[in-house]
């Protein structure tokens, strides 16, 4: 993965956030180690096709609630709107990306992960770079590993 094809990620993560109310403090990207944590809800998105691998977005409860309050203030707390949320997003950074990468970069369904697990193995044989993020003060990281 070159910095350019990094650099749509980060863009893209920027433009959605900012489109939903607040631009979002991007910290510096870092290669994922093991001792990688993931936060109470994780979206993966798998990539097929000319690239392979996978993006996941994963974060507090507090910026997923924030989300679904924008939508609908009455399911804040409703943990199915909370799952789709996280798909939701999941999938819109994977497929904004889709620009950059072109047509032939193609992305599954997303799988929803609760909970802290110490970790998430993508299917990739190369490094996977994480995104560190706040927005509206909550804690978030997008995980991109794409041959």
């Amino acid at each position: 993965m070159t910095q350019d094809e990094l650099k749509a990620f980060v863009r893209g993560t920027m433009n959605y956030f900012n489109n939903h109310g607040a631009a979002p403090e991007i910290g510096v990207p870092f290669p994922k180690n093991s001792e990688f944590e993931l936060l109470d809800y994780t979206g993966v998105i798998g990539i097929s096709g000319a690239r392979k691998g996978a993006v996941f977005i994963t974060s507090t409860t507090g910026l997923f609630k924030k989300m679904v309050e924008q939508i609908d203030p009455t399911q804040a707390s409703n943990e199915l709107a909370l799952l789709d949320m996280v798909g939701e997003v999941a999938n819109t950074l994977a497929g904004n990306a889709q620009g950059s990468f072109g047509s032939d970069f193609m992305i599954s369904v997303p799988a929803v992960i609760t909970g802290r697990p110490k970790d998430v193995h993508l299917p990739v044989h190369i490094p996977v770079f994480i995104i560190p993020f706040k927005w509206q003060g909550q804690q978030a990281m997008l995980g991109v590993g794409i041959e």
